[in-house]
């Protein structure tokens, strides 16, 4: 079944225009998307592993996010995406805005959730997952440099880094 998004302009006001997702932006036309990244209340930061059958950085690790669909907003579709993708459920006003990235067609929220949970309860999504973990800061800075993150993560991390370490390290 073909999923659909709404489109924005540069200023991100809605053009009134939705699209089958995949679907060939025209310049001045934009998508949104939303991550979550998840800390333990111990400081761990959940990953994601993307599925060896992704066109797109098969095999690397990453938040967990994706497309908004028409009609969403970008703190819905983070829940949304959160459950597909892991099983985890949360309520949209859980999530804490962390910033936004703009990419040549589209705008991307990030949002940090606090939740303790065990892997063992985490349920992967075939073609999307494969594996998960929790990691230490150290381990995730390790993680970029040997390039074991996809390079999009960390790109999307960066403007924002500062922030997100204060959500890491406050233990809201």
């Amino acid at each position: 079944m073909p999923e659909y998004i709404d489109l924005y302009d540069a200023d991100r006001k809605p053009l009134g225009i939705i699209v089958e997702r995949n679907t060939s932006l025209e310049e001045g036309q934009f998508g949104l998307a939303a991550g979550v990244w998840i800390f333990s209340s111990d400081n761990r930061i959940f990953l994601t592993r993307r599925s060896m059958e992704k066109r797109f950085m098969p095999g690397k690790w990453e938040n967990t996010g994706g497309g908004v669909q028409a009609g969403e907003t970008t703190r819905t579709a983070a829940v949304r995406e959160l459950f597909e993708e892991t099983g985890i459920v949360c309520k949209p006003e859980e999530l804490i805005f962390i910033g936004t990235t703009v990419h040549k067609n589209h705008f991307g929220d990030d949002f940090a959730l606090r939740k303790d949970f065990p892997l063992e309860s985490v349920k992967l999504q075939p073609g999307e997952t494969c594996d998960a973990g929790w990691f230490t800061e150290e381990e995730f800075d390790r993680m970029i440099l040997s390039e074991e993150l996809a390079p999009s993560t960390a790109a999307n991390l960066a403007p924002f880094r500062e922030k997100w370490n204060e959500i890491l390290h406050s233990g809201k």
